[in-house]
């Protein structure tokens, strides 16, 4: 027989540890030889004490992100953008997306994803293209485009014509080939054959939808109550 996590087993039957916090007392219910995330057996095991701020571990040999470990303790940072300091406090060395490390956290170019300096980008954002260290935007409606400005994917519903620019899909289309053919309808709308999309009716009560998004009087059921006296008593 295997007990639930704070349990001891004995004589058969499962007792809760009475150290609380506590993972194993397999001993004794009184005595915790493990403690639950975090934290540590102290006091000989008669209790659970939390490891320190910002200890990714028990005992603590690492940090958690923005802490700087010195000597089984963690310091935090002290720029709250810091990701790790990993040998002085008051030093950041990686900073959070979008920033670069110059003692404390600076902020990338615009469009930057990830930088080295104010002027040197290595990553962009989408709708922005690398270009020789900067991030140069895309066209309108465009996600990824190529150095010369030209788009290669654009935005949901649009299209990339023939200038490189994202051109809206027609009426109703959620992806097409071109301006004038789409190959994907939205979910309330129907493909008409001829490229186009043709928005699902609403009807009203008593019709039903054809395939072709017409409605239709639907067919109807009448329920008749019968008088009480001819219903059957139970």
């Amino acid at each position: 027989m295997k007990c639930q996590f704070g349990n001891r087993f004995a004589n058969g039957t499962c007792t809760p540890c009475s150290v609380a916090l506590c993972a194993d007392c397999s001993d004794s219910i009184s005595v915790c030889k493990k403690c639950s995330y975090l934290t540590q057996p102290g006091n000989n095991g008669s209790s659970c004490t939390a490891c320190g701020t910002g200890c990714s571990n028990c005992p603590c040999t690492s940090c958690s992100a923005g802490y700087q470990f010195n000597n089984g303790t963690c310091t935090k940072c002290a720029d709250t953008n810091c990701q790790a300091c990993a040998t002085n406090a008051s030093k950041c060395d990686t900073c959070k997306y979008g920033m670069f490390a110059n003692v404390t956290c600076q902020n990338c170019a615009d469009g930057c994803s990830a930088c080295t300096s104010a002027t040197q980008c290595t990553g962009c954002l989408s709708g922005y293209v690398l270009n020789g260290g900067n991030c140069t935007k895309c066209p309108d409606n465009c996600k990824q485009c190529d150095t010369s400005g030209k788009c290669t994917t654009c935005a949901a519903t649009y299209s990339a014509g023939t200038d490189g620019k994202c051109i809206k899909c027609p009426l109703n289309c959620d992806s097409c080939a071109t301006t004038t053919n789409c190959s994907k309808c939205s979910s309330t709308a129907n493909p008409d054959g001829k490229g186009n999309c043709k928005a699902l009716a609403s009807c009203d009560r008593g019709q039903q939808l054809d395939n072709n998004g017409t409605c239709t009087a639907g067919s109807q059921c009448y329920i008749k109550l019968l008088p009480m006296r001819y219903r059957l008593l139970h």
